[in-house]
């Protein structure tokens, strides 16, 4: 029973693929893409813009989905760790370089908080703005 499922989800993976390598095929092998009644793609340079800002749109997605996977990265390591307190430090990171900030009652915890966020991968900078402040009694 399983199996006309499976066959037929194979072949509308194997037409969506198509229809998307099509146009990229066609491009490289100068033949012009088909257009609807009504459709005037636009022509040249601005084709190519389109396509600059999509891909650089594509890029700032896939920049921001890695920063957020090494904050979560370093939060996760901060929750491991015993000398670290997560709840007074605040993490950030934009284009792989993370920014410490918040309050710490040791110098001990401050280094550390630096030292874990400096092994996490995709890390290329660390600005450590935490403050060290005595707990209150």
């Amino acid at each position: 029973m399983n199996k006309p499922v499976t066959l037929s989800r194979t072949l509308l993976a194997g037409m969506f693929s198509a229809a998307l390598a099509a146009p990229v095929y066609a491009d490289h092998h100068g033949a012009q893409e088909p257009t609807s009644p009504g459709h005037n793609p636009p022509q040249g340079e601005p084709t190519r813009e389109l396509e600059r800002e999509v891909a650089e749109a594509g890029r700032d997605a896939a920049q921001y989905v890695g920063d957020a996977t090494i904050t979560a990265e370093i939060k996760a390591r901060y929750a491991a760790d015993d000398e670290v307190s997560m709840l007074g430090i605040s993490v950030e990171t934009e284009e792989g370089v993370v920014q410490l900030s918040g309050f710490t009652p040791s110098p001990v915890e401050k280094s550390q908080a630096e030292r874990i966020a400096r092994d996490v991968d995709g890390v290329t900078e660390v600005h450590n703005d935490i403050v060290i402040r005595a707990e209150k009694d």
